[in-house]
């Protein structure tokens, strides 16, 4: 189960990450389950309204009010429908994901374009799973690799050579105070190909913004000084995500030019806090 929200939002401004003030902003909050599944996961919508979902009977598209399943993988692949996690989708209806092999017990990234499936991998000897978990316009995977122990970093796959980007896999890494993170977990990129993530330090978790253009392209950040995730970026460069309220439960979070606001959404009850 998660989370739609819809907002007003205006320009990011740098200063907004490290001198929050009050935003207002007017949010619905919509439930939305795959039926006949005991879980389902959403992730990233496109700008008709399109939303890409995971659930443990396989990847799933919802609109106007109509769930529709991911195509079926070749045969030759390894995979069947059950095995795919739908993480991410751009306007042209492009999906990222997961793929899981239950025999190897790990896990693929794949991309589902026109019809097909590509499947992909990063550094396989090296980490155990890729997941892939966002896809952008211009066809760019951001995604994450990682051990048994879900430590490992993010990575953007980029198999058209989209600049400012180069083609093929980068690694995605910041850092605090000169330590790496123990784990990178990359979420939406807007039409500026800015990104957004979430990097564990040994002092906290603490979102981050990835602007390529800047002299200092990553910009850490967290919410009233809590641990924060940022999950999503828009053109006008409105962040979203979740942090953690006084009582230490996970609330979801708008960022803009304005300052931040914090939301729960009471129509997914029982289900305690926003997260993903």
């Amino acid at each position: 189960m998660s989370f739609i929200a819809r907002a007003t939002v205006s320009v990011l401004v740098a200063l907004a990450l490290i001198a929050p003030r009050p935003a207002a902003a007017d949010f619905v909050c919509t439930r939305l389950d795959v039926p006949g599944s005991s879980w389902t996961q959403v992730w990233q919508v496109k700008n008709s309204g399109q939303v890409v979902a995971g659930s443990d009977i396989g990847g799933h598209t919802y609109s106007g009010g109509a769930w529709t399943a991911l195509p079926s993988p070749p045969a030759n692949s390894g995979y069947g429908a059950g095995d795919l996690n739908a993480l991410g989708i751009n306007d042209s209806g492009a999906i990222a994901g997961i793929a899981f092999d239950p025999v190897a017990n790990r896990d693929s990234g794949f991309l589902l374009s026109g019809g097909t499936y590509s499947f992909f991998s990063y550094l396989p000897q090296t980490y155990l799973h890729t997941d892939g978990r966002a896809l952008s316009n211009s066809r760019i995977v951001l995604g994450w690799a990682y051990h048994a122990d879900f430590t490992g970093p993010a990575f953007l796959y980029n198999p058209g050579g989209v600049p400012p980007y180069a083609a093929g896999f980068t690694e995605i890494v910041p850092t605090l105070n000169g330590v790496a993170p123990s784990r990178t977990i990359p979420g939406a990129m807007n039409s500026a190909r800015q990104f957004v993530g979430t990097a564990e330090f040994p002092t906290g978790r603490r979102a981050f913004v990835y602007d390529p253009g800047a002299l200092e392209p990553f910009k850490l950040f967290q919410v009233e000084g809590r641990r924060s995730a940022a999950r999503g970026i828009n053109d006008n460069g409105a962040v979203t995500g979740f942090t953690a309220n006084l009582a230490g439960t996970d609330v979801g979070f708008l960022l803009t030019s304005g300052g931040y606001q914090l939301f729960t959404c009471p129509e997914l009850a029982p289900v305690g806090g926003l997260l993903s």
